[in-house]
């Protein structure tokens, strides 16, 4: 098995939000993430979350070339379930927490 692991301060998103609007969520987001975030009320933890998902399994996964928009990380059954390209991944497990401040992700891709 192969970790890899995240933290994004809450800040740092609401900051890039300001400076860039919708467009820094939409540079890390799918289509189908952002329609996730923009029903949520606490959208700068959802997208921390998301940040530090993707690139925990970027890190877990080693697969090269990995950008924003082959990764996508949604909900089934209340756990967040890996997608790269468009396929579900169940080698690859990731875990996210928020806090007030923070966001952190845990991911587990099985290795062979």
């Amino acid at each position: 098995m192969i970790p890899g692991v995240d933290i994004v301060s809450a800040e740092r998103i609401k900051t890039a939000l300001n400076k860039f609007g919708e467009a820094f969520a939409r540079h890390i987001l799918t289509s189908e993430e952002l329609a996730l975030y923009r029903e949520r009320k606490d959208n700068v933890l959802f997208l921390a979350g998301r940040f530090a998902a993707k690139e925990a399994v970027y890190k877990a996964a080693g697969i090269p070339g990995l950008t924003w928009q082959r990764v996508m990380v949604m909900p089934e059954e209340k756990r967040p379930v890996v997608w790269i390209d468009g396929r579900r991944r169940q080698d690859i497990r990731v875990s996210i927490s928020h806090e007030k401040e923070f966001a952190i992700a845990f991911a587990i891709a099985e290795s062979g």
